[in-house]
């Protein structure tokens, strides 16, 4: 039953007052048996029904205060499981996939073998090797001086100019094929760490901000759970607070209709001990007023969100945007986070390595194999 219900059941009851004029319209006179056994037929009947009306018309208003009070407490206790560390959560849920992406990102960036720092390092230990190695050959003799191709030479030069080429293949060519294979397979390597770390990081900053968004979302919707049940149960407050004063007027009216009807019918002639300011009953009237538990303010939110500039100092500080630990672009969360500088040189469009120059080929050597670059 409803507020409303209750005030229209309240105006079907018997109007105490007329009852209780015509009843003192005996007063003084003596009744006969037809007209007592009339007014106690009446008091029967309100003993039956007004008296009980009123205790049950007590308790709709308890039930009424009661489940409003329950409502801003349920606004709290959904609010403390949406927050609960519980995998069925949305808010944990959110939290456990920014730990797992951050920790991908941090080994993609940082593992011993296989992390993006130490694979640019391996490709520049590889690739400086081949450069030394083809710089190295002036100094070794592994040139074989003029082609002998003049026309004032003879086919003895032209023999031995060949035979030297012949002989500088034979020692270096393997040696410098398996070199330059070596340094391009690195800067492969290298370059694939960098994509599949810029995706490691694109997968993590997009977690942080599904789970800013989470907790925003939980925030927002307890605030406007808690604000309408809050207003709610001021609206029944005041309306129950109405009806428990009601109540109890119309308990001490009723008793006092039930003592002038028993004087009458017992041919009493004073009726002053029915005037009284007591109620036996209205005490049953005063309703529970139950405090609910208070609006719990929402500390949850993250302080900073992807592109602040405090959380690129907090997450990506360990590495200094380089050639060897680019970081991608940043990419600030859809409801509007701002984007920052990074820590160390802003995180800009990741370049691939800057292209190495081809080996040194040793001065003088004009037949030397000429190394494509790499």
């Amino acid at each position: 039953m409803q507020v409303k219900d209750v005030q229209e059941h309240l105006g079907n009851r018997p109007d105490f007052e007329t009852v209780r004029e015509q009843l003192m319209s005996f007063q003084g006179k003596k009744i006969d048996d037809a007209t007592a056994g009339l007014i106690n037929g009446i008091l029967l009947g309100l003993n039956a029904t007004t008296f009980n009306a009123l205790y049950a018309d007590r308790d709709i208003a308890q039930q009424l205060l009661d489940d409003a009070c329950q409502a801003v407490d349920d606004c709290n206790d959904a609010r403390a499981l949406a927050f609960e560390d519980d995998v069925s959560q949305v808010i944990y849920s959110a939290e456990l996939l920014v730990n797992e992406t951050r920790e991908n990102h941090t080994e993609c960036k940082d593992h011993e073998d296989q992390g993006q720092g130490n694979l640019h390092d391996e490709m520049e230990r590889l690739c400086d090797l081949q450069d030394s190695v083809v710089m190295g050959w002036s100094l070794i003799g592994g040139h074989c001086g003029s082609d002998g191709h003049g026309e004032t030479e003879d086919s003895q030069l032209v023999y031995d100019w060949f035979s030297c080429l012949d002989t500088w293949t034979t020692r270096w060519c393997t040696n410098y094929t398996d070199g330059r294979e070596d340094c391009e397979n690195a800067t492969t390597d290298y370059n694939d760490a960098i994509e599949d770390c810029h995706e490691k990081q694109g997968a993590f900053e997009e977690a942080v901000c599904a789970l800013d968004a989470a907790i925003n979302a939980g925030c927002s919707t307890y605030d406007g759970c808690y604000d309408s049940a809050e207003g709610s149960l001021n609206t029944t407050q005041d309306t129950v607070r109405e009806m428990e004063i009601l109540y109890k007027a119309q308990m001490q009216a009723l008793e006092q209709i039930m003592c002038f009807g028993n004087a009458i019918i017992n041919n009493y002639t004073d009726y002053d001990h029915c005037e009284f300011d007591t109620c036996d009953e209205c005490p049953r009237m005063t309703l529970d007023w139950c405090t609910p538990g208070a609006k719990i303010e929402c500390d949850e939110a993250l302080p900073n969100v992807p592109c602040d500039a405090a959380w690129l100092t907090a997450e990506y500080s360990a590495w200094g945007n380089d050639n060897s630990d680019l970081l991608a672009a940043c990419i600030p969360c859809p409801h509007g986070a701002s984007p920052g500088p990074a820590p160390g040189p802003a995180p800009g469009p990741a370049p691939g390595p800057a292209p190495r120059p081809p080996p040194k080929t040793a001065p003088g050597a004009k037949t030397a194999p000429t190394a494509a670059p790499r």
